[in-house]
């Protein structure tokens, strides 16, 4: 029994040893495939075989274990490696084509999409401008808009001058969409969904700040057009000698407060001369350029005047409905040419000087007809009015509809930079040639020409 029990111990301690010798064998053969010539487990349990140590029973059932226990290694290390395999596939990039979109956001101007090839490029952004304002007229101005005054004479284009009180006003619901089409082919639409109301709130004071009425032209925030545009142009940039030409609806190149885009301009509105001589948006064409690493700049445009439908003034305007007239009774030729004497730290630091010009081709010429309110045509009938720099009130300097043979306006501009520290002044001379004169508001009794009139008008700021 004694024997028997030594004799079981010796064969447990061996077999224990055997599968402690097998599964290092097993960890350092690293998952190697079961081959036909036989492993080195095989090789030591023939060895013990032979010499006896082990029956051929017990070498039987160990082989077994051990070529068992081999192929479950063997698969568990070539699923590892698949799965390893998945994982350094799955982090590697996916090739991306030069037609796939990238979106992203620019924190100075909105979202973006581009791709990858930069062939297109689109920007959506906008703004939202709120006005309020609060005014006191002093003790003439007061009453003299009490009493219903407009500086407009014959009935001028404004409605009984508001001169005091408060209103609010969304001035501009805008909707930027722009981007380059194949690198070259550039495009803008901005909408406007403002309405063109002038004040949603407002009251009359008197001298004493007691209130009087109501302001006559009040009007809900669903008033006037739904929607309108600013902006709306397509151009092509990067061309060999001319730089980039633009058609569409754009502000003509005069004046870098009008140009300036109103997100980055110091006041909500323009300066008061600006408005009163500097045009708006017009139809037309254009082409720009730069020279001596973008230090000096040059623009030219051709423009058409906006139609109106209106008669002031016993002035003939358009109010037929046609919107085709002779191209020079209506169009403007406009420069301007610019230059950076000063640069430094991408325009922390800079010495912005310029100049345009534009004239404005007008004719005299009217149709006949009855009287001046039905059925003259003049689409290029000139008005010098300006809000004072606030939309809500009405124009407290204002022509009225006028007719000139031709318009001339110069405006020399500068701008200073330095830090946060900016600084700019605009100076506008217009001279209107052969002024007409209308009778008693009659067209067809005109007057000899006036001759010419001169106006200026200058502005500066800082902040």
């Amino acid at each position: 029994m004694k024997c028997f029990m030594k004799l079981g111990q010796k064969v447990l301690l061996r077999a224990l040893t055997v599968t402690m010798v097998v599964g290092l064998v097993m960890v350092f053969m690293g998952g190697w495939a079961f081959a036909q010539e036989k492993s080195v487990a095989e090789k030591i349990l023939d060895i013990m075989l032979k010499n006896h140590e082990i029956t051929q029973a017990q070498y039987n059932d160990l082989l077994s274990q051990a070529k068992a226990e081999q192929m479950a290694a063997a698969q568990k290390i070539a699923e590892s490696q698949k799965a390893t395999e998945a994982k350094l596939v799955a982090l590697q990039p996916v090739a991306k084509q030069p037609t796939d979109f990238r979106a992203w956001w620019n924190q100075s101007d909105g979202l973006h999409f581009t791709t990858e090839d930069k062939n297109f490029d689109m920007h959506i952004g906008g703004r939202i401008q709120y006005d309020v304002a609060d005014t006191e007229p002093n003790t003439a101005l007061g009453k003299w808009a009490a009493a219903g005054g407009s500086f407009s004479s014959k009935g001028g284009t404004s409605q009984p001058t508001a001169v005091g009180g408060y209103g609010d006003q969304l001035r501009r619901v805008r909707l930027d969409i722009d981007g380059t089409l194949y690198k070259n082919i550039e495009f803008i639409m901005q909408p406007d969904f403002a309405p063109s109301y002038k004040i949603t709130t407002g009251v009359l004071r008197n001298t004493n700040g007691v209130t009087t009425s109501s302001i006559t032209n009040i009007a809900s925030i669903t008033t006037g057009a739904a929607i309108t545009f600013a902006d709306v142009w397509v151009g092509v940039k990067d061309i060999p000698c001319i730089g980039r030409i633009k058609v569409g609806q754009m502000y003509e190149p005069l004046s870098i407060e009008q140009i300036t885009s109103d997100n980055w301009n110091t006041f909500m509105e323009k300066a008061l001369p600006v408005n009163a001589f500097i045009p708006g948006r017009q139809a037309g064409i254009e082409t720009q350029n730069t020279i001596c690493n973008d230090r000096i700049g040059w623009m030219v445009g051709y423009f058409f005047q906006q139609q109106t439908a209106v008669t002031w003034n016993g002035v003939p305007l358009d109010t037929t409905g046609d919107l085709f007239s002779p191209h020079l009774d209506a169009a403007q030729v406009a420069t301007r040419l610019t230059a950076l004497p000063w640069y430094e730290n991408n325009g922390e630091h800079l010495l912005h000087i310029g100049v345009g010009y534009t004239h404005e081709f007008r004719s005299d010429i009217v149709t006949t007809a009855t009287t001046a309110s039905s059925g003259f045509f003049n689409p290029g009938s000139l008005d010098f009015k300006s809000s004072p720099e606030a939309n809500l009130f009405s124009p407290l300097v204002d022509t009225g509809y006028f007719l000139a043979r031709g318009v001339d306006i110069v405006d020399p501009e500068i701008a200073f930079v330095y830090g946060p520290f900016s600084a700019q002044a605009e100076y506008m001379y217009v001279h209107a040639s052969d002024v007409e004169n209308y009778a008693n508001g009659n067209a067809l009794s005109r007057t000899e020409p006036y001759g010419s009139a001169n106006f200026y008008g200058w502005y500066a700021q800082d902040s």
